[in-house]
Protein backbone atom coordinates (compact mmCIF):
# COMPACT_ATOMS: atom_id res chain seq x y z
CA UNK A 1 0.00 0.00 0.00
CA UNK A 2 1.29 3.66 -1.13
CA UNK A 3 2.26 6.12 2.04
CA UNK A 4 -0.34 8.35 0.34
CA UNK A 5 -2.94 5.85 0.63
CA UNK A 6 -2.25 4.87 3.76
CA UNK A 7 -1.98 8.70 4.57
CA UNK A 8 -5.87 8.77 3.69
CA UNK A 9 -7.20 6.20 5.20
CA UNK A 10 -5.62 7.54 8.05
CA UNK A 11 -7.19 10.65 7.87
CA UNK A 12 -10.48 9.15 7.23
CA UNK A 13 -10.26 7.02 10.07
CA UNK A 14 -9.55 9.65 12.46
CA UNK A 15 -11.62 12.68 11.13
CA UNK A 16 -11.99 14.99 13.98
CA UNK A 17 -12.26 19.31 13.71
CA UNK A 18 -11.10 20.14 10.25
CA UNK A 19 -10.29 23.78 11.11
CA UNK A 20 -7.34 23.04 13.86
CA UNK A 21 -4.47 20.69 14.44
CA UNK A 22 -2.06 20.35 16.95
CA UNK A 23 1.80 20.17 16.48
CA UNK A 24 4.61 18.52 19.01
CA UNK A 25 8.03 18.86 18.53
CA UNK A 26 10.40 16.58 20.67
CA UNK A 27 13.34 18.45 18.97
CA UNK A 28 17.02 17.50 19.76
CA UNK A 29 17.75 17.10 22.91
CA UNK A 30 14.08 16.33 24.47
CA UNK A 31 14.40 14.93 28.02
CA UNK A 32 11.83 12.91 30.12
CA UNK A 33 10.69 14.25 32.81
CA UNK A 34 9.95 12.89 36.58
CA UNK A 35 7.58 10.84 35.57
CA UNK A 36 9.38 9.18 32.80
CA UNK A 37 7.37 11.84 30.05
CA UNK A 38 8.68 13.13 27.13
CA UNK A 39 8.12 17.00 27.27
CA UNK A 40 8.56 18.80 23.72
CA UNK A 41 6.94 21.72 22.12
CA UNK A 42 3.33 21.58 21.48
CA UNK A 43 1.59 24.08 20.10
CA UNK A 44 -1.90 24.10 18.49
CA UNK A 45 -2.64 25.47 14.72
CA UNK A 46 -5.70 27.48 13.30
CA UNK A 47 -5.01 25.48 9.87
CA UNK A 48 -6.97 22.39 8.24
CA UNK A 49 -5.72 19.02 8.82
CA UNK A 50 -4.62 17.90 5.51
CA UNK A 51 -3.17 14.90 3.35
CA UNK A 52 0.24 16.40 3.50
CA UNK A 53 0.00 16.53 6.99
CA UNK A 54 -0.60 12.99 7.55
CA UNK A 55 2.30 12.33 5.18
CA UNK A 56 4.28 14.14 7.95
CA UNK A 57 3.42 12.35 10.29
CA UNK A 58 3.58 9.14 9.00
CA UNK A 59 7.42 9.76 7.16
CA UNK A 60 8.32 10.65 11.08
CA UNK A 61 8.92 14.53 10.18
CA UNK A 62 6.43 16.42 11.79
CA UNK A 63 4.16 14.69 14.41
CA UNK A 64 0.05 15.42 14.35
CA UNK A 65 -2.33 16.07 17.18
CA UNK A 66 -6.16 15.65 16.01
CA UNK A 67 -9.02 16.94 18.07
CA UNK A 68 -11.71 14.43 18.26
CA UNK A 69 -14.93 17.02 18.89
CA UNK A 70 -16.26 18.82 16.06
CA UNK A 71 -17.89 22.30 15.74
CA UNK A 72 -21.21 20.41 16.04
CA UNK A 73 -20.27 19.08 19.08
CA UNK A 74 -19.95 15.51 17.24
CA UNK A 75 -17.33 13.04 17.29
CA UNK A 76 -16.65 9.97 14.93
CA UNK A 77 -13.38 8.65 17.57
CA UNK A 78 -12.52 8.92 20.96
CA UNK A 79 -10.06 7.96 23.37
CA UNK A 80 -8.64 6.85 27.08
CA UNK A 81 -5.18 8.07 27.49
CA UNK A 82 -3.56 6.30 30.07
CA UNK A 83 -0.26 8.14 31.71
CA UNK A 84 1.70 5.67 33.00
CA UNK A 85 5.36 5.53 31.17
CA UNK A 86 7.43 2.88 33.39
CA UNK A 87 7.11 -0.63 32.15
CA UNK A 88 3.82 -0.60 31.29
CA UNK A 89 2.12 -4.15 30.26
CA UNK A 90 0.03 -3.53 26.74
CA UNK A 91 -0.74 -7.01 26.70
CA UNK A 92 -2.30 -7.03 30.02
CA UNK A 93 -4.53 -3.93 29.15
CA UNK A 94 -5.27 -6.00 26.03
CA UNK A 95 -6.51 -8.76 27.89
CA UNK A 96 -8.86 -6.72 30.19
CA UNK A 97 -10.50 -4.52 27.21
CA UNK A 98 -11.21 -8.23 25.63
CA UNK A 99 -12.57 -9.67 29.30
CA UNK A 100 -14.98 -6.72 28.91
CA UNK A 101 -15.49 -6.70 25.84
CA UNK A 102 -14.73 -3.05 25.03
CA UNK A 103 -14.08 -2.60 21.34
CA UNK A 104 -11.19 -0.46 21.97
CA UNK A 105 -7.77 -0.43 19.91
CA UNK A 106 -4.77 -0.22 22.05
CA UNK A 107 -1.84 2.03 20.83
CA UNK A 108 1.57 2.82 22.73
CA UNK A 109 1.72 6.12 23.05
CA UNK A 110 5.48 8.11 22.39
CA UNK A 111 6.12 7.60 26.22
CA UNK A 112 5.04 4.29 26.58
CA UNK A 113 1.72 4.74 27.95
CA UNK A 114 -1.01 3.97 26.24
CA UNK A 115 -4.02 5.44 23.93
CA UNK A 116 -7.16 3.07 23.72
CA UNK A 117 -9.26 4.30 20.72
CA UNK A 118 -12.78 4.32 20.09
CA UNK A 119 -13.95 4.13 16.42
CA UNK A 120 -17.88 5.70 15.54
CA UNK A 121 -19.56 4.22 12.09
CA UNK A 122 -21.37 7.31 12.50
CA UNK A 123 -20.85 11.17 14.46
CA UNK A 124 -22.05 10.59 17.69
CA UNK A 125 -22.41 13.08 20.48
CA UNK A 126 -19.17 13.99 22.45
CA UNK A 127 -21.06 13.81 25.57
CA UNK A 128 -22.07 10.53 25.01
CA UNK A 129 -18.48 9.62 23.54
CA UNK A 130 -16.93 11.19 27.08
CA UNK A 131 -19.56 9.80 29.22
CA UNK A 132 -18.56 6.36 27.51
CA UNK A 133 -15.06 5.68 27.93
CA UNK A 134 -15.16 7.60 31.49
CA UNK A 135 -17.40 4.37 32.14
CA UNK A 136 -14.77 2.31 30.74
CA UNK A 137 -12.10 3.78 31.91
CA UNK A 138 -13.49 3.29 35.42
CA UNK A 139 -14.17 -0.27 34.60
CA UNK A 140 -10.68 -1.30 33.71
CA UNK A 141 -9.15 0.37 36.64
CA UNK A 142 -7.62 3.92 35.58
CA UNK A 143 -10.30 6.04 36.58
CA UNK A 144 -8.30 9.22 36.99
CA UNK A 145 -6.83 9.17 33.20
CA UNK A 146 -7.71 12.03 30.57
CA UNK A 147 -10.49 10.58 28.36
CA UNK A 148 -11.15 12.50 25.29
CA UNK A 149 -13.35 14.84 23.65
CA UNK A 150 -12.33 16.23 27.08
CA UNK A 151 -15.40 18.78 26.51
CA UNK A 152 -18.62 18.30 25.17
CA UNK A 153 -19.26 21.47 23.10
CA UNK A 154 -16.86 24.47 22.06
CA UNK A 155 -17.03 27.74 24.70
CA UNK A 156 -17.13 30.00 21.42
CA UNK A 157 -15.47 30.58 17.77
CA UNK A 158 -11.88 30.20 19.33
CA UNK A 159 -12.53 27.53 21.18
CA UNK A 160 -10.94 24.36 19.60
CA UNK A 161 -11.21 22.32 21.99
CA UNK A 162 -7.77 19.75 23.21
CA UNK A 163 -6.03 17.40 20.84
CA UNK A 164 -4.59 14.04 21.14
CA UNK A 165 -1.24 12.95 19.79
CA UNK A 166 -1.52 10.63 16.60
CA UNK A 167 -0.25 6.86 15.93
CA UNK A 168 2.59 5.42 14.05
CA UNK A 169 4.58 8.65 14.10
CA UNK A 170 7.53 7.46 11.66
CA UNK A 171 5.28 4.76 9.82
CA UNK A 172 6.78 1.04 10.14
CA UNK A 173 9.65 2.63 12.02
CA UNK A 174 6.94 3.65 14.69
CA UNK A 175 7.56 3.20 18.97
CA UNK A 176 3.68 4.49 18.69
CA UNK A 177 2.25 0.70 17.41
CA UNK A 178 -0.74 -0.64 18.25
CA UNK A 179 -1.19 -3.96 19.28
CA UNK A 180 -2.98 -7.29 18.50
CA UNK A 181 -2.74 -10.52 20.02
CA UNK A 182 -0.35 -9.19 22.34
CA UNK A 183 1.70 -8.39 19.33
CA UNK A 184 2.76 -4.54 17.61
CA UNK A 185 1.83 -4.37 14.32
CA UNK A 186 1.96 -2.34 11.35
CA UNK A 187 -0.10 0.33 9.44
CA UNK A 188 -2.54 -1.93 7.14
CA UNK A 189 -3.01 -4.33 9.89
CA UNK A 190 -4.04 -1.33 12.13
CA UNK A 191 -6.42 0.00 10.04
CA UNK A 192 -7.90 -3.46 9.90
CA UNK A 193 -8.07 -3.72 13.28
CA UNK A 194 -9.85 -0.22 13.62
CA UNK A 195 -12.26 -1.14 11.49
CA UNK A 196 -13.27 -4.42 12.58
CA UNK A 197 -13.73 -2.53 15.80
CA UNK A 198 -15.93 0.63 14.74
CA UNK A 199 -19.27 0.75 16.83
CA UNK A 200 -22.76 2.01 15.78
CA UNK A 201 -24.67 4.48 18.18
CA UNK A 202 -26.72 0.94 19.01
CA UNK A 203 -24.11 -1.14 19.17
CA UNK A 204 -22.25 1.16 21.30
CA UNK A 205 -25.65 1.55 24.06
CA UNK A 206 -25.87 -1.96 23.96
CA UNK A 207 -22.58 -2.59 25.51
CA UNK A 208 -22.00 -2.32 29.08
CA UNK A 209 -19.87 -2.71 31.74
CA UNK A 210 -21.55 -5.30 34.53
CA UNK A 211 -21.28 -3.98 38.10
CA UNK A 212 -19.94 -6.58 40.56
CA UNK A 213 -23.29 -7.71 42.38
CA UNK A 214 -25.03 -6.12 45.05
CA UNK A 215 -23.20 -2.80 44.04
CA UNK A 216 -25.16 -1.21 41.15
CA UNK A 217 -25.70 2.53 40.53
CA UNK A 218 -22.70 3.27 43.25
CA UNK A 219 -19.14 5.01 42.83
CA UNK A 220 -17.00 3.56 40.49
CA UNK A 221 -13.82 3.13 42.79
CA UNK A 222 -15.94 0.53 44.90
CA UNK A 223 -17.36 -1.12 42.12
CA UNK A 224 -13.63 -1.15 40.53
CA UNK A 225 -11.86 -2.98 43.81
CA UNK A 226 -14.75 -5.28 44.43
CA UNK A 227 -14.33 -6.43 40.78
CA UNK A 228 -10.64 -6.67 41.26
CA UNK A 229 -10.70 -7.57 44.80
CA UNK A 230 -10.12 -5.74 48.20
CA UNK A 231 -6.46 -6.66 49.72
CA UNK A 232 -5.18 -6.45 53.19
CA UNK A 233 -3.81 -3.13 52.69
CA UNK A 234 -6.77 -0.46 53.72
CA UNK A 235 -9.65 -3.54 54.49
CA UNK A 236 -11.23 -1.43 57.58
CA UNK A 237 -11.34 1.69 54.95
CA UNK A 238 -13.10 -0.46 52.09
CA UNK A 239 -15.62 -2.24 54.49
CA UNK A 240 -16.80 1.57 55.68
CA UNK A 241 -17.39 2.60 52.48
CA UNK A 242 -19.04 -0.36 51.32
CA UNK A 243 -21.23 -0.10 54.65
CA UNK A 244 -21.77 3.69 53.69
CA UNK A 245 -23.19 2.15 50.08
CA UNK A 246 -25.61 -0.09 51.74
CA UNK A 247 -26.59 2.21 54.13
CA UNK A 248 -27.63 4.88 51.51
CA UNK A 249 -28.91 2.77 49.59
CA UNK A 250 -31.19 0.72 51.77
CA UNK A 251 -32.89 4.36 52.64
CA UNK A 252 -33.28 4.80 48.94
CA UNK A 253 -34.43 1.69 47.99
CA UNK A 254 -34.82 -1.30 50.00
CA UNK A 255 -36.17 -3.61 48.04
CA UNK A 256 -32.80 -5.26 46.66
CA UNK A 257 -32.21 -6.44 50.68
CA UNK A 258 -33.36 -10.22 50.03
CA UNK A 259 -35.67 -11.91 52.58
CA UNK A 260 -35.83 -9.11 55.06
CA UNK A 261 -32.10 -8.52 55.93
CA UNK A 262 -30.58 -5.20 57.00
CA UNK A 263 -28.25 -2.73 55.18
CA UNK A 264 -26.02 -4.08 57.97
CA UNK A 265 -26.12 -7.73 57.30
CA UNK A 266 -25.79 -6.91 53.40
CA UNK A 267 -22.23 -5.10 54.47
CA UNK A 268 -21.44 -8.48 56.74
CA UNK A 269 -22.41 -10.65 53.28
CA UNK A 270 -19.77 -8.09 51.16
CA UNK A 271 -17.16 -8.61 53.41
CA UNK A 272 -17.05 -12.40 52.68
CA UNK A 273 -17.32 -11.38 48.95
CA UNK A 274 -15.20 -9.05 48.50
CA UNK A 275 -12.22 -8.90 50.90
CA UNK A 276 -9.50 -11.13 50.51
CA UNK A 277 -9.06 -12.70 53.41
CA UNK A 278 -12.35 -11.18 54.80
CA UNK A 279 -12.52 -9.28 58.09
CA UNK A 280 -13.12 -10.66 60.89
CA UNK A 281 -16.26 -10.59 63.39
CA UNK A 282 -15.13 -8.22 65.97
CA UNK A 283 -13.26 -6.01 63.20
CA UNK A 284 -16.77 -5.24 61.21
CA UNK A 285 -18.84 -5.38 64.11
CA UNK A 286 -16.51 -2.13 65.04
CA UNK A 287 -17.30 -0.81 61.12
CA UNK A 288 -20.85 -0.95 61.48
CA UNK A 289 -21.45 0.33 65.21
CA UNK A 290 -19.03 3.44 63.94
CA UNK A 291 -21.58 3.97 60.97
CA UNK A 292 -24.72 3.28 63.39
CA UNK A 293 -23.51 6.38 65.32
CA UNK A 294 -23.59 9.08 62.35
CA UNK A 295 -24.37 9.66 59.04
CA UNK A 296 -20.96 9.11 57.56
CA UNK A 297 -20.11 9.73 54.31
CA UNK A 298 -17.54 7.83 51.60
CA UNK A 299 -14.10 8.29 52.71
CA UNK A 300 -13.06 9.83 49.09
CA UNK A 301 -9.73 11.05 50.40
CA UNK A 302 -8.05 8.20 52.03
CA UNK A 303 -7.20 4.80 50.80
CA UNK A 304 -8.67 2.47 49.20
CA UNK A 305 -10.87 4.57 47.12
CA UNK A 306 -8.75 7.85 46.97
CA UNK A 307 -6.32 5.68 44.18
CA UNK A 308 -9.14 5.19 41.96
CA UNK A 309 -11.56 7.64 42.23
CA UNK A 310 -13.13 9.67 39.99
CA UNK A 311 -15.80 12.56 41.02
CA UNK A 312 -16.65 13.29 37.79
CA UNK A 313 -18.47 9.92 37.04
CA UNK A 314 -19.42 9.24 40.58
CA UNK A 315 -21.68 12.03 40.87
CA UNK A 316 -23.64 10.58 38.53
CA UNK A 317 -24.36 7.51 40.17
CA UNK A 318 -27.56 7.33 42.04
CA UNK A 319 -25.87 6.35 45.38
CA UNK A 320 -22.14 7.98 44.57
CA UNK A 321 -21.38 11.62 45.74
CA UNK A 322 -23.40 14.49 45.72
CA UNK A 323 -26.88 13.53 45.96
CA UNK A 324 -27.13 14.83 49.39
CA UNK A 325 -26.34 11.79 51.39
CA UNK A 326 -25.34 13.28 55.07
CA UNK A 327 -22.16 14.53 55.42
CA UNK A 328 -20.01 14.98 52.31
CA UNK A 329 -16.21 14.20 52.97
CA UNK A 330 -15.00 17.86 51.75
CA UNK A 331 -12.84 15.67 49.08
CA UNK A 332 -15.98 15.07 47.50
CA UNK A 333 -17.39 17.93 46.31
CA UNK A 334 -15.82 20.94 44.45
CA UNK A 335 -15.25 21.05 40.84
CA UNK A 336 -12.80 19.33 38.41
CA UNK A 337 -10.27 21.96 36.40
CA UNK A 338 -7.95 21.24 33.61
CA UNK A 339 -6.85 21.63 30.21
CA UNK A 340 -6.48 25.25 29.52
CA UNK A 341 -5.36 26.98 26.57
CA UNK A 342 -4.13 30.21 26.15
CA UNK A 343 -5.26 32.14 22.97
CA UNK A 344 -3.14 34.31 21.75
CA UNK A 345 -5.91 37.25 20.69
CA UNK A 346 -4.72 40.34 21.15
CA UNK A 347 -5.16 40.74 24.46
CA UNK A 348 -4.78 37.15 25.31
CA UNK A 349 -7.99 35.22 25.81
CA UNK A 350 -8.06 31.95 28.32
CA UNK A 351 -10.23 28.24 28.43
CA UNK A 352 -10.29 26.52 30.99
CA UNK A 353 -12.35 23.04 31.30
CA UNK A 354 -14.97 22.48 34.00
CA UNK A 355 -16.54 19.02 34.45
CA UNK A 356 -16.43 18.97 30.66
CA UNK A 357 -17.26 22.01 30.03
CA UNK A 358 -15.61 24.51 28.23
CA UNK A 359 -15.17 28.19 30.10
CA UNK A 360 -13.81 31.56 27.89
CA UNK A 361 -12.20 33.85 29.81
CA UNK A 362 -10.50 37.56 30.29
CA UNK A 363 -7.02 37.52 32.25
CA UNK A 364 -8.98 39.76 34.53
CA UNK A 365 -11.49 36.71 35.37
CA UNK A 366 -9.05 34.58 35.73
CA UNK A 367 -7.25 36.12 38.27
CA UNK A 368 -10.50 37.27 40.24
CA UNK A 369 -12.10 34.60 41.98
CA UNK A 370 -15.49 36.41 42.33
CA UNK A 371 -15.66 37.26 38.29
CA UNK A 372 -14.57 33.46 37.37
CA UNK A 373 -17.30 32.25 39.52
CA UNK A 374 -19.60 34.86 37.84
CA UNK A 375 -18.56 33.91 34.56
CA UNK A 376 -19.18 30.31 35.32
CA UNK A 377 -22.86 30.78 36.38
CA UNK A 378 -23.66 33.21 33.35
CA UNK A 379 -21.89 30.75 30.72
CA UNK A 380 -22.00 27.40 32.24
CA UNK A 381 -24.88 27.23 34.82
CA UNK A 382 -22.51 26.05 37.27
CA UNK A 383 -22.03 27.38 40.99
CA UNK A 384 -18.85 27.01 41.69
CA UNK A 385 -18.02 26.87 45.60
CA UNK A 386 -15.75 29.48 46.48
CA UNK A 387 -11.84 29.19 47.46
CA UNK A 388 -9.97 30.63 49.97
CA UNK A 389 -7.02 32.63 48.80
CA UNK A 390 -4.56 30.45 49.76
CA UNK A 391 -6.56 27.78 47.40
CA UNK A 392 -7.25 29.63 45.04
CA UNK A 393 -4.11 31.10 43.96
CA UNK A 394 -2.04 27.87 43.45
CA UNK A 395 -4.91 27.04 40.86
CA UNK A 396 -4.41 30.45 38.59
CA UNK A 397 -0.51 29.20 38.27
CA UNK A 398 -1.31 25.76 37.86
CA UNK A 399 -3.55 26.99 34.75
CA UNK A 400 -1.07 29.50 33.80
CA UNK A 401 1.65 27.35 33.83
CA UNK A 402 -0.04 24.40 32.32
CA UNK A 403 -2.23 26.30 29.48
CA UNK A 404 -1.05 25.33 25.71
CA UNK A 405 -0.76 27.85 22.99
CA UNK A 406 -3.04 28.14 20.69
CA UNK A 407 -2.95 30.38 17.27
CA UNK A 408 -5.67 33.38 17.45
CA UNK A 409 -8.04 33.51 14.82
CA UNK A 410 -6.94 35.90 12.19
CA UNK A 411 -10.29 37.95 13.32
CA UNK A 412 -9.73 37.49 16.60
CA UNK A 413 -9.13 40.20 19.50
CA UNK A 414 -9.84 43.81 18.96
CA UNK A 415 -7.22 44.37 16.19
CA UNK A 416 -8.01 41.75 14.32
CA UNK A 417 -11.74 43.09 14.31
CA UNK A 418 -9.92 46.29 13.54
CA UNK A 419 -8.07 44.96 10.56
CA UNK A 420 -11.56 43.65 8.72
CA UNK A 421 -13.05 47.17 9.86
CA UNK A 422 -9.96 49.10 7.56
CA UNK A 423 -10.96 45.98 4.75
CA UNK A 424 -14.13 46.57 5.02
CA UNK A 425 -13.71 50.59 4.69
CA UNK A 426 -11.15 50.56 1.72
CA UNK A 427 -13.54 48.08 -0.64
CA UNK A 428 -16.81 48.26 0.34
CA UNK A 429 -17.44 52.02 1.39
CA UNK A 430 -17.68 54.57 -1.45
CA UNK A 431 -14.55 54.83 -3.12
CA UNK A 432 -13.21 57.89 -4.60
CA UNK A 433 -13.14 57.85 -8.51
CA UNK A 434 -10.42 60.79 -8.20
CA UNK A 435 -8.29 62.14 -5.74
CA UNK A 436 -9.95 65.32 -4.83
CA UNK A 437 -12.70 62.94 -3.51
CA UNK A 438 -10.83 62.34 -0.76
CA UNK A 439 -11.98 65.51 0.64
CA UNK A 440 -15.49 64.14 0.44
CA UNK A 441 -14.09 61.20 2.92
CA UNK A 442 -13.57 58.62 0.38
CA UNK A 443 -10.84 56.30 0.07
CA UNK A 444 -8.45 56.90 -2.88
CA UNK A 445 -6.39 53.74 -4.59
CA UNK A 446 -3.32 54.52 -6.93
CA UNK A 447 -0.47 52.34 -7.28
CA UNK A 448 -1.23 49.39 -5.08
CA UNK A 449 -2.44 51.88 -1.90
CA UNK A 450 -5.44 53.27 0.07
CA UNK A 451 -4.92 56.66 1.18
CA UNK A 452 -8.20 58.16 3.59
CA UNK A 453 -8.17 60.52 6.20
CA UNK A 454 -7.28 59.39 9.71
CA UNK A 455 -10.56 61.50 10.78
CA UNK A 456 -12.60 59.67 7.96
CA UNK A 457 -11.60 56.31 9.21
CA UNK A 458 -12.07 57.00 12.61
CA UNK A 459 -15.61 58.49 11.77
CA UNK A 460 -16.47 55.18 9.96
CA UNK A 461 -15.46 53.00 13.25
CA UNK A 462 -17.96 55.42 15.33
CA UNK A 463 -20.39 54.88 13.29
CA UNK A 464 -20.25 51.22 13.16
CA UNK A 465 -19.79 51.22 17.28
CA UNK A 466 -16.22 49.63 17.36
CA UNK A 467 -15.24 51.42 20.47
CA UNK A 468 -12.29 48.90 21.48
CA UNK A 469 -9.58 51.04 20.81
CA UNK A 470 -8.94 54.47 21.49
CA UNK A 471 -7.55 56.73 18.54
CA UNK A 472 -3.49 56.47 19.59
CA UNK A 473 -3.98 52.34 19.80
CA UNK A 474 -5.45 52.37 15.93
CA UNK A 475 -2.74 53.95 14.44
CA UNK A 476 -0.65 51.56 16.14
CA UNK A 477 -1.88 48.88 14.90
CA UNK A 478 -1.96 50.80 11.11
CA UNK A 479 1.95 50.89 11.18
CA UNK A 480 2.40 47.08 12.58
CA UNK A 481 0.34 46.37 9.02
CA UNK A 482 2.15 48.49 6.77
CA UNK A 483 0.20 52.06 7.43
CA UNK A 484 2.62 54.86 6.54
CA UNK A 485 1.81 58.90 6.31
CA UNK A 486 0.65 60.13 2.74
CA UNK A 487 0.44 63.96 1.80
CA UNK A 488 -1.84 64.84 -1.07
CA UNK A 489 -1.23 69.18 -2.95
CA UNK A 490 -5.74 69.04 -3.77
CA UNK A 491 -6.96 72.47 -4.99
CA UNK A 492 -3.95 74.16 -3.07
CA UNK A 493 -4.05 72.75 0.00
CA UNK A 494 -1.64 70.23 1.45
CA UNK A 495 -3.57 66.86 2.26
CA UNK A 496 -2.18 64.57 5.02
CA UNK A 497 -3.49 61.02 4.92
CA UNK A 498 -2.86 57.75 6.02
CA UNK A 499 -1.93 54.70 3.42
CA UNK A 500 -2.59 51.47 3.58
CA UNK A 501 -1.60 48.10 0.73
CA UNK A 502 -4.45 47.71 -1.72
CA UNK A 503 -7.15 44.57 -0.26
CA UNK A 504 -7.67 42.39 -2.85
CA UNK A 505 -11.01 42.80 -4.23
CA UNK A 506 -14.19 40.82 -5.39
CA UNK A 507 -13.45 40.25 -8.80
CA UNK A 508 -16.24 37.94 -10.18
CA UNK A 509 -20.02 37.88 -9.43
CA UNK A 510 -21.63 35.06 -7.83
CA UNK A 511 -23.34 32.02 -9.59
CA UNK A 512 -27.19 33.31 -9.91
CA UNK A 513 -29.69 30.66 -8.56
CA UNK A 514 -33.06 30.73 -9.85
CA UNK A 515 -35.34 29.28 -7.31
CA UNK A 516 -39.30 28.15 -8.18
CA UNK A 517 -42.25 29.24 -6.98
CA UNK A 518 -42.82 25.66 -5.97
CA UNK A 519 -39.52 25.72 -3.69
CA UNK A 520 -40.95 28.00 -1.01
Amino acid sequence: MALQTIANKFMARFAGLERAHGTYDLGAGTRADAKNKLNGKALTKLEPVTVALWDAHLAGEKGLGIIPIRDDASCLFGAIDIDVYDNFDMPALEAKCLALKLPLVPCRTKSGGAHLYLFAAEPLAAAEVRGTLVEWAAALGYPKVEVFPKQVAMASANDVGNWINMPYFGGERTTRYAIQNGKAIGTEAFLRLCADRVVTRDGLKSITVTAPLGLEDGPPCLQFLAREGFGEGGRNNALFNLGVYCRIRSNGDGAWLQGGETWELAAHKMNEQYMSPPLNKREVKEVLSSLRRKNYFYLCNQPPISSCCNKDLCRQRRYGVGNGHGDVDPGAAGFQLDNPRRVLTEPVTWIVTINALDLELTTEELMDQRLFRKKAIEKLKLALPSLKAKSWQPLVEKIVHEAQDVQAPSDAGPEGRLIIMLEDFCTNHAEAKAKDELLLGRPWTEEGRTHFRGKDFMRYLDQHHFRDMKERAVWAVLRRHSGEHSEFKIKGKTLTCWSVPMFDRQTEDFDKVRVSAEEF
